[in-house]
């Protein structure tokens, strides 16, 4: 059985703990800009660019939903434990399937809910650096 996921350094979302990919949110990086208002000018100077010779970005946040079907609540338990051992405050390599040519690198948090015997609300969120890279880690694009 297979199921398109995440891979969150070594371990895959579905292979590893059986989870249902069921959202994802990519937010950009913010833009870094300089602005500085000068007397008798009107708008103000751009200085975005003059420091480094190209625009400088913040970091940027990935979040993705899963769902754990079957999961009664002494599965989730020992599911949240694994999960948690695996991403929680630690640094990653993070994979798409969808785009499996890159990879994000930043810091995991995991949050849950579980709301019946049945299915549990896995969110795992992460704060990671402006630029995807390519597998072997070089070339970063947005």
């Amino acid at each position: 059985m297979s199921g398109t996921g995440v891979t969150f350094g070594t371990n895959h979302s579905y292979k590893a703990w059986g989870l249902k990919l069921k959202e994802i949110k990519i937010g950009l990086p913010e833009v870094k800009t300089s602005y500085v208002e000068v007397p008798g000018m009107n708008g103000s100077l751009d200085l975005t660019e003059a420091t480094f010779g190209g625009v400088t970005y913040g970091m940027r946040t990935l979040e993705f939903s899963f769902d754990a079907r079957n999961c009664s609540y002494t599965d989730w338990a020992s599911l949240v434990t694994a999960i948690a051992t695996a991403v929680h405050g630690q640094k990653l390599q993070i994979t798409l399937d969808t785009d499996p040519d890159y990879q994000y690198t930043g810091r995991c948090e995991l949050n849950t809910e579980k709301t019946n015997e049945v299915l549990a609300q896995i969110v795992i969120s992460c704060n990671c650096n402006p630029y995807k890279t390519k597998a072997d880690g070089t070339g970063g694009v947005l």
